[in-house]
């Protein structure tokens, strides 16, 4: 994989403050110290020569915009990195993942969503959860299941495996979803329904 993107959809207060040039005294009294510049563009990254990456930081998934112009940007799966950590105890998590549900749907496009601490998942185009890093264990028969939060009495998917399988493992799954097409795998892309 070649390619870089920065993320375009940067958050007031969070990454910049607003007006900061214009009244300064509004950065010295939140104190965040920094004003980060946003990327030009939603380009899509090439992770392969058919997988084509609509990448995501952290809360760019809430904005209906940036999943469109990835999509006409080439893009055949979206990616989401973020970091809800920030909230560990209040509701965040669940509404930013119900957005990223969203995203799938609108787009009809698989997304793969990595969470540092909750939400690592693939999403199909219908927006189910079809895969997930943790799995429920079924307590009568030990059976495991996709679950969405890790938490207590659930057990990581690759148990003993290294990141590098891992990751080789899910490029593999979204591969084959997008090669497979509309019927019984993923779109290629938003509107290629009578491509073939």
């Amino acid at each position: 994989m070649a390619g870089r993107y920065d993320k375009v959809h940067i958050v007031p207060f969070g990454e910049f403050i607003p007006l900061n040039d214009t009244f300064p005294v509004i950065g010295e009294l939140v104190g965040m110290g920094r004003n980060l510049t946003p990327g030009k563009a939603f380009r899509p990254l090439d992770l392969t020569k058919d997988v084509r990456a609509g990448v995501m930081i952290c809360y760019e998934d809430v904005f209906a915009y940036a999943a469109r112009e990835l999509v006409r940007n080439g893009a055949n799966f979206l990616l989401v990195i973020t970091n809800d950590a920030w909230y560990p105890t209040s509701t965040e998590p669940e509404q930013h993942y119900a957005n990223a549900v969203l995203r799938t749907v609108e787009t009809r496009l698989p997304m793969l969503r990595c969470g540092n601490s909750n939400y690592s998942v693939l999403i199909d185009q219908f927006g189910r959860t079809v895969d997930s890093v943790t799995k429920r264990i079924d307590p009568e028969t030990g059976d495991a299941r996709a679950d969405a939060v890790g938490t207590e009495g659930r057990r990581g998917r690759h148990d003993g495996e290294s990141a590098e399988a891992l990751h080789a493992d899910v490029l593999r799954e979204i591969r084959q979803r997008v090669r497979d097409g509309p019927v019984g795998g993923l779109r290629r892309r938003h509107g290629d329904d009578d491509a073939e």
